[in-house]
């Protein structure tokens, strides 16, 4: 959040000072968390108490409830940048929700892929799954791959477990495990067309390695990181960032 963290304790949403690490505010919620998220203002969870799906919003200040709303069907971990929460729903559709008053939007739907994977950054927006990723523009309403800025990449077989993100759907996955560490990265450049990856490349995060591809999937470069694994990675647009498991940042 922007001067708050939010994280999950047990079965409670906690929020957190940023500077001194003390307690804001505890949420306590009735059901499975599936994942939670935050903009500059206010944090967003998403829970099941049984068949019954929930998605809420609350102040980063004081924690209090601003809105709740109720699926007819499964929702998937929550993203949110800028006041926008981006909702999975069913794994064919995403919601597009205002985060101030919770008002829908727009929905978009994936006609000939599944949405269990979104990944959102300050500047872009993405969705899709592990066959290949959609960047969130004008051309998303149309829900085909081909009519869409999509993209596809060549993994090599010995690195096929790593994935564009996190599967929203899977609770395992919301917690710390070892997806973190098999992960495709990348960043794009806006087009009319095909995604076009920046540099015309993608990277591949495998444990304690870095692999750089061109995007037919040649190899450019590889990086050992010495001793440890890394655990978590991102690309920036800039750089590739990783932390590893003794507590160094790489760039």
């Amino acid at each position: 959040g922007g001067d708050f963290i939010v994280e999950r304790e047990g079965s409670s949403l906690v929020a957190r000072d940023q500077v001194k690490g003390s307690v804001r505010w505890k949420v306590g919620l009735e059901g499975e968390l599936v994942g939670a998220a935050a903009d500059r203002e206010r944090a967003y969870a998403t829970w099941h108490e049984g068949n019954r799906y929930f998605l809420a919003a609350f102040d980063g200040t004081s924690g209090s409830q601003l809105w709740k709303t109720e699926a007819e069907g499964q929702l998937g971990a929550p993203s949110a940048q800028g006041g926008l929460v981006l909702e999975p729903f069913l794994a064919q559709w995403l919601s597009l929700i205002d985060g101030k008053t919770g008002q829908h939007l727009a929905r978009l739907r994936g006609l000939d892929q599944q949405i269990s994977i979104v990944h959102v950054t300050s500047q872009v927006a993405y969705f899709g799954s592990k066959q290949g990723i959609m960047r969130l523009d004008s051309r998303s309403a149309n829900g085909t791959r081909a009519a869409s800025t999509y993209g596809e990449v060549h993994v090599p077989s010995q690195l096929d477990k790593a994935t564009f993100g996190r599967d929203v759907y899977n609770p395992v996955e919301e917690a710390y495990t070892a997806a973190d560490r098999a992960r495709v990265l990348w960043a794009s450049e806006p087009s009319e067309g095909p995604l076009k990856f920046a540099d015309d490349g993608f990277a591949v995060h495998y444990f304690r390695y870095v692999f750089g591809f061109d995007t037919k999937g040649t190899l450019r470069w590889a990086y050992s990181n010495p001793r440890v694994e890394l655990i978590a990675s991102d690309h920036t647009g800039k750089a590739i960032v990783a932390g590893s498991a003794t507590g160094e940042i790489v760039a």
